[in-house]
């Protein structure tokens, strides 16, 4: 292995050894993601994700996927050691190759020191500082120091008066925002003979090692306040008050890390054996071993309150809370770890297990020593769910050989041969034992009688037995709650719903009465009075498993959905709910018992033993964070962080993506959102996407903000947009529509004027002819039919479709006004005119048609000229007299050709309904008559007379061979 040499990058043990008390969240390793198990540094960037530097590259971990660059994306060396957060928020990659890189706009850039540093023998570093200035400090892992200006590119390295490169030995940088920037081990002498003030004045030096440490290549440096200094060489650890050491010492193995957590635990990782943790910085205590067996390389207190721990074995661990001492089986020696009942004489701890176990412990604050020598005599027959410790110091254990033991587990005489297993254990005042079972309960009385109360009357199955300072009986049923007056059974309240379920707990606390049901919650009686408090009320389950009343004013309440601290007032009402869960450091969230012990509170759950100190226990749950990852705009990704946006009235299909960042995944996340402009309400989700469709023109805001299990509220999170009006739905819109036609209208006029003033009386009746001709093409039918046809697409919002329509309506009216100026156009722009004219036809009849414009490849369009406009009335005619009345679709199509070598050959086909019928039609829907044709008929002969040419248009029927009409063909003869 490359690393061999260098203390924490070893890895001796292949497997996993939790020796700890703390509940491991997740273990995360190659199997999750990870680009390797061996990991050597972790920190959390600006967006609260988390970053993993490893043996075989760097890992981006945002709580749900890892995302992993090697060298291939980038990276200069896959063997990333050391991880650093600048100012930017840009994370830097320290390489053991000593390279040195960071990403930025999720891209890799190598930095330019790696060139400059190429000749010098630099391990790697492990200390960087980069300021606001472009200054930037790195250390190297075996000594020196180099000093550069990230924005000039340069750099030096201190040498001393011989040439070689200064010894600065150990030098370790640390950043502290409130303290500034450190750096550790340095003699005073060389802080005045290297004018080290004089090259660094921003940073302060922390001169604290003796030389003998100073051999030790592994060092770090904590500054835990303006008055703490901590600091590290090889095993050797010194604490420093007000630069004066208060304890030292040195431990077996190197100190890889030193961490200080926002609750002031100071975490020393001792290679190879785990984390030690020392409460509230007490050196003087023993501290609380974790993760034994493992190299920790490095620990993290994320923004939730989580705790991270980096290994160069086995990954990384996320421990939500250290508030909570948990003890599995593999610590207890047990078999089982499901507890389900805690007992405790003169600090020793009793406890049962699922698999018919019964076991003891010695309690220490919240340390436990297992007895692993403790047995009971004789033969378990079933789980214990209840015993009691009674008042003559002795061990009242049902299900078993026996049911009477001392505190060591030897089994006591009992005058009662009748033994029971049962749910509930209950020594009375008077000095009877009770046995809650699945009919009724049984009596062991001091006197030496025995009876069962199914023989007085009374048989249901009892699951818990309280008595009250006058001697009555409590007795949580599976019918609801009894009591027991020495005389009768009677329901405590039969018109009470809540205690007439099933009851799975009672617990007295002066004068009230507490009782936990298996389905409906907490109730709390005080004279009479209930009060029912439930998962309608913030309680985390209508499951209550175990209770106790710490004093007046709160109450533990534990279920299958975890811990509830409540706080109540002096009317016994709620008026706060503390959860705690496996997010918050719990190794279950089945809790089946609760004991106090001394200042400790002890929990039986399905995950093993937790101990915890009420008075210091915090709330750690932080608000969730959300974040508003992306706006898909028909199908274009917007950046939500660049504010506003007006999008186009087409663009109205908007889809958000938004999530909870958390690594957390024990709780619930909901997401609330609302659109304003659209919404007036809230709307809850569990999903991470919200789409909305065809939006309406108008000022809107999306607004989002996550809530997580105990109602705590994210920031909002908001995206303003705007979608415009449609511009066919402008007021603009219909006055452009207006002027378009007033214009043209207006041109044509004035161009008519013009030519008629020109030309003599001949000339005046051809562009008479002419004249009749385009109105004929822009007669007011025409015009309405065209207006109509764009108003309906307006009205069905359907603003392409209008487009297009006015564009080739607008070019139409283009091209006819500009051909009206001429007598003859050429071919080709008679065909395009006609093809826009057929265009428009066929768009406004919903493409009832097709037509096809064939011209001779002899014919050269631009060169040959025809009179203008002299088509148009007979395609006219074709369509809207035979093809449209036609029931299947149409065909029209245009061919032109040479007849001689200066006449050419238009033919119009159709195969619509022919003439005949067409006629019969127009007569009886009384059409409109075809002038367009009859003035184009005229318009010829006067240009054949002024030109003296012989151009003809000649109409032919055409018929199958059952002289059924197929069509017509008109055929154009001109002379060019």
């Amino acid at each position: 292995m490359k690393f061999q040499g260098i203390v924490f990058l070893l890895s001796i043990f292949s497997f996993l050894h939790l020796q700890g008390q703390f509940a491991v969240h997740e273990n995360y390793t190659v199997n999750n993601g990870l680009p390797s198990s061996h990991i050597y540094d972790i920190i959390q960037d600006s967006v609260f994700n988390i970053w993993f530097a490893t043996e075989s590259g760097v890992s981006c971990f945002d709580g749900n996927l890892f995302k992993t660059y090697t060298t291939s994306d980038g990276l200069p060396d896959n063997s990333t050691v050391k991880l650093y957060l600048d100012y930017k928020g840009r994370v830097w990659f320290l390489s053991y190759q000593g390279l040195i890189s960071y990403i930025e706009n999720d891209s890799i850039h190598a930095h330019w020191l790696n060139d400059s540093l190429s000749g010098y023998d630099i391990r790697f570093f492990d200390g960087m500082y980069l300021g606001d200035d472009g200054t930037m400090f790195l250390s190297h892992f075996t000594g020196g120091i180099v000093m550069a200006n990230d924005y000039e590119n340069t750099f030096d390295i201190i040498i001393d008066d011989t040439g070689a490169v200064y010894p600065y030995w150990h030098a370790v940088f640390y950043h502290h925002e409130k303290y500034g920037v450190f750096s550790g081990d340095v003699k005073k002498s060389n802080i005045e003979r290297f004018g080290l003030k004089t090259l660094f004045p921003d940073m302060q030096f922390c001169y604290i090692l003796n030389d003998a440490h100073r051999n030790y290549l592994h060092k770090n440096l904590l500054i835990a306040n303006d008055s703490m200094t901590y600091a590290s060489s090889g095993p050797n650890f010194q604490a420093y008050k007000n630069n004066s050491i208060i304890w030292e010492k040195t431990f077996d193995n190197r100190i890889i890390n030193l961490y200080c957590d926002s609750q002031n635990n100071l975490w020393i990782s001792d290679e190879f054996k785990g984390i030690l943790m020392y409460k509230d910085a007490d050196l003087t205590k023993n501290p609380i071993v974790f993760l034994g067996k493992n190299t920790v390389s490095k620990v993290l207190e994320d923004h939730e309150g989580n705790y991270w721990f980096s290994t160069t074995e086995n990954g990384a661990f996320l421990v939500p809370s250290v508030q909570f001492y948990c003890y599995d089986k593999s610590y207890l020696g047990i078999e089982s770890d499901i507890i389900l009942k805690l007992g405790v004489e003169n600090q020793k701890l009793y406890y049962s297990t699922s698999n018919k176990g019964f076991h003891s412990a010695l309690i220490d604050g919240l340390n436990v020593k297992p007895i692993n020598d403790f047995n009971l005599n004789g033969i378990n027959y079933s789980n214990i769910f209840d015993f009691q410790i009674s008042s003559d110091h002795a061990l009242l254990v049902p299900s078993g050989q026996y049911f009477k033991f001392n505190l060591d587990g030897n089994n006591l005489p009992f005058a009662h041969s009748y033994k029971h297993g049962g749910y509930s254990v209950l020594e009375t005042m008077e000095g009877d034992i009770l046995l809650g079972i699945s009919k009724g309960y049984l009596t062991y009385s001091k006197s030496g009688d025995f009876y069962k109360s199914e023989t007085k009357g009374f048989g249901l199955k009892t699951f818990d037995i309280a008595q009250r300072i006058d001697s009555t009986l409590l007795l949580g049923t599976i019918d609801g709650l009894y009591e027991y007056d020495g005389i009768e059974y009677s329901k405590y309240d039969d018109t009470h719903p809540a205690l007439n379920g099933r009851i799975t707990k009672i617990e007295l606390f002066k004068e009230k009465i507490l009782v936990g049901t298996f389905d409906k919650g907490l109730i709390i009686i005080l004279n009479d009075n209930i009060v029912v408090y439930d998962q309608s009320l913030g309680l985390s389950s209508n499951r209550v498993k175990a209770i106790y009343p710490e004093n007046d004013t709160i109450l533990w309440v534990a279920g299958n959905r975890g811990l509830n601290k409540l706080i109540i007032n002096e009317n016994y009402h709620i008026v706060r709910n503390i959860k705690y869960t496996l997010a918050d450091g719990l190794p279950s969230n089945e809790i089946n018992d609760i004991l106090r012990i001394n200042e400790a509170i002890w929990l039986a759950t399905d995950n093993g033993l937790v101990g915890f100190d009420p008075g210091n226990l915090i709330n750690n749950k932080n608000r969730p964070l959300i974040i508003l990852k992306d706006v898909d705009v028909n199908g274009i990704s917007y950046n939500p962080l660049e504010g506003y946006h007006a999008f186009l009235n087409s663009q109205n299909n908007i889809t958000f993506t938004f999530k909870a960042q958390t690594f957390n995944k024990s709780g619930e996340t909901r997401f609330f959102y609302k659109l304003s402009g659209l919404e007036n309400d809230w709307i809850i989700t569990k999903g991470n996407t919200v789409r909305y469709s065809k939006l309406p023109a108008g000022n809107y805001m999306f607004n989002v903000k996550a809530v997580n299990d105990d109602l705590y509220e994210s920031d909002l999170q908001s995206f303003p947009f705007r979608i415009k009006i449609s511009f066919v739905r402008t007021f603009y819109f219909y006055i452009l529509i207006l002027l378009v036609v007033f214009l043209s209208l207006f041109f044509a006029y004035r161009i008519r004027s013009k030519d008629i003033s020109r030309r003599d009386d001949l000339k005046r009746q051809i562009i008479l002819a002419e004249q009749n001709a385009v109105r004929s093409q822009m007669n007011p039918h025409f015009i309405f039919n065209s207006l109509n046809s764009i108003q309906n697409f307006i009205l069905d919002n359907d603003e392409k479709n209008a487009n297009i329509y006015l564009v080739i309506f607008s070019s139409l009216i283009r091209r006819i006004l500009e051909a009206s100026k001429h007598n003859f156009i050429s071919l080709k722009e008679e065909v395009e005119m006609i093809k826009l004219y057929l265009e428009l036809e066929k768009f406004r009849f919903d493409k009832q048609f097709d037509f096809e414009i064939n011209v001779d490849p002899e014919i050269n369009p631009e060169l040959v000229s025809i009179p203008s406009m002299i088509l148009q009335p007979y395609l006219e005619n074709a369509i809207w007299h035979g093809l449209v009345p036609k029931k299947t679709k149409g065909k029209l199509d245009i061919e032109v050709k040479y007849v001689k070598s200066n006449k050419l050959i238009i033919a119009i086909t159709d195969n619509g309904i022919g003439r005949q019928k067409a006629a019969l039609i127009s007569q009886k829907r009384k059409l409109h008559k075809p002038t367009g044709i009859k003035n184009v008929e005229e318009r010829l002969k006067l240009l054949n007379k002024l030109n003296k040419t012989n151009m003809t248009v000649r109409i032919i029927d055409l018929f199958d061979d059952q002289s059924v009409a197929i069509g017509t063909k008109v055929e154009f003869y001109v002379d060019i």
